[in-house]
């Protein structure tokens, strides 16, 4: 779904993969997505539902017992 009535196609596209590269297992790839959203989300905060990127962000990170430990981990 959007994460705002208001947003572009684009915006809402790349919020959504920056918050998936917030996960990686990989430290300077997530580093440089936490900037890179850090910077997108301070740009665009009117456009952005806050309670649905935290909705977002708690589906990406959620973890469960089928998952290895470097993947809870990240």
């Amino acid at each position: 779904g959007d994460l705002g009535e208001d947003m572009s196609a684009d915006l809402n596209y790349t919020v959504k993969r920056l918050i998936r590269g917030l996960t990686s297992d990989n430290h300077a790839v997530k580093q440089g997505h936490f900037l890179a959203t850090s910077a997108v989300l301070s740009r665009f905060k009117k456009p952005i539902d806050g309670l649905k990127l935290l909705k977002l962000i708690t589906e990406e990170t959620k973890t469960s017992k089928t998952m290895k430990q470097p993947e809870i981990h990240a």
